[in-house]
């Protein structure tokens, strides 16, 4: 358990390109939301989900108090950084993982490596070669980044790379660093769209196709139970 860290998956997307709330869209049975849920639950004390409007009752009966709701600060504004604003806002621990609900794959052991390595920065964001950044599969430091946030959304400034041209100390870690902890980089996939889904259903299926069989041994022997 990382003690001094909290979660917060953000669910405030209108999920256009997807046509439904992509937090409770059915991935092989289970609503994506939980995918990501019990991945945080493997590591934090606290977990936050963040929604872009009133509370939505689907959302309170899928956690059955699991984590807590927290809704956008401004909810007509759609914009991840006023769903990280919100999460910053009300986290009380020194260190806030922002995640996105969208992904199912998210690795446990990539998350432990950020944390270890976040020192006297002050966010470890992962960035791919062509230098595009992951905001939302990153580690910040809750009162920097809060502050940040709130100028960037005083500036009118939405997205999330507003939030880090006002954080001093921001640590890129190369995906080729995480690579060798999830080959394939699966922890990043993210689902907006029904082909994207359908991906990830058979990576899931496939997944579940390779696990090993407990096998029991076979004996010719009678029981005497």
């Amino acid at each position: 358990m990382i003690r001094d860290s909290a979660a917060a998956i953000l669910c405030g997307g209108k999920s256009l390109r997807m046509g439904a709330d992509k937090g409770l869209i059915s991935l092989c049975g289970k609503p994506m939301l939980l995918y990501v849920l019990e991945a945080c639950e493997e590591l934090f004390p606290e977990i936050y989900i963040v929604l872009g409007s009133n509370i939505n009752k689907s959302y309170e009966e899928l956690l059955d108090g699991r984590a807590r709701i927290l809704i956008d600060e401004f909810s007509d504004i759609n914009s991840p950084l006023v769903g990280a604003y919100t999460a910053l806002k009300n986290c009380e621990y020194d260190y806030l993982y922002l995640l996105s609900c969208d992904l199912p794959f998210v690795n446990t052991e990539v998350l432990r490596l950020m944390r270890e390595v976040i020192t006297t920065e002050n966010v470890v964001i992962p960035r791919w070669p062509n230098g595009y950044i992951e905001p939302l599969h990153a580690i910040y430091r809750t009162k920097p980044a809060r502050e940040a946030a709130q100028k960037a959304l005083t500036e009118n400034r939405m997205d999330m790379r507003s939030l880090l041209q006002n954080l001093k100390g921001v640590l890129y870690l190369s995906t080729k660093v995480i690579e060798q902890l999830d080959p394939g980089l699966v922890t990043f996939f993210n689902v907006n769209t029904i082909n994207e889904l359908k991906k990830a259903e058979n990576r899931i299926k496939k997944q579940y196709k390779e696990k090993p069989k407990i096998k029991f041994p076979s004996s010719k022997r009678r029981s005497k139970y």
